[in-house]
């Protein structure tokens, strides 16, 4: 649900009831606007929880390396450089 579509639940609200609090209408609207939050913070969480499950997949990949021995690899000095910002 868009704001726009709150603020015209609003002003109808208004229109119909006045200016004042308006009863049961404005709870409505009240409730859409908490659920548009909820939706909103939901698709931030699936966000997020992509985010981690990437991250994770990196850090595998990571221990991966570092058990078939990485560090002795042609390389691996240039690219704790690079990592700690020594590459210059």
């Amino acid at each position: 649900m868009t704001d726009d579509l709150v603020k015209r639940l609003r002003a109808g609200v208004n229109l119909y009831y006045g200016t004042g609090p308006s009863g049961l209408l404005n709870e409505a609207a009240d409730r859409i606007e908490a659920l548009q939050a909820a939706h909103e913070a939901a698709d931030r969480i699936d966000e997020l929880e992509k985010k981690v499950r990437d991250m994770q997949e990196d850090v595998d990949l990571l221990n991966a390396l570092m058990e078939a021995g990485v560090d002795n690899w042609s390389g691996y000095d240039e690219a704790i450089d690079i990592l700690e910002g020594k590459d210059e």
